[in-house]
């Protein structure tokens, strides 16, 4: 029996200065991973924007293992994008404080939150 294939729906739209994200998965897993930010950095590129608001939607909370990889690799395929993570599950914020922690070490402009209207104000902050 071979396991079943791990998608995730991306919903994506430029919303006045940044683009909008919306993420719904399973889990992040490598496999969905590096397409997810091959799309997303395809799509900022096409709206021709450094700002990402990424309302994340994932049904397992990552561990600080996961968490670290997901940073590195979006440090990698986003680097010097203001990204702000948008998680209303408290599950997930840990594993989210602990990835913004680390892209603020690596001078990364990320942030994490618990409410979009907050997000786009830091989006929107130009002194930030």
């Amino acid at each position: 029996m071979s396991s079943p294939v791990l998608t995730y729906d991306l919903v994506t739209e430029p919303r006045g200065g940044f683009l909008f994200a919306r993420l719904r998965t399973v889990a992040l897993t490598p496999d969905v991973i590096g397409p997810l930010l091959q799309e997303l950095r395809a799509a900022m590129l096409d709206a021709r924007l450094s700002r990402l608001l990424v309302e994340y939607e994932v049904a397992f909370a990552l561990t600080e293992h996961e968490a670290l990889e997901f940073t590195n690799k979006i440090m990698d395929v986003l680097s010097g994008m203001r990204i702000a993570f948008v998680a209303a599950n408290s599950k997930h914020a840990p594993s989210l404080r602990f990835g913004t922690a680390v892209a603020g070490f690596a001078r990364e402009d990320h942030r994490f939150f618990t409410d979009v209207a907050l997000a786009e104000e830091w989006l929107h902050d130009e002194s930030a």
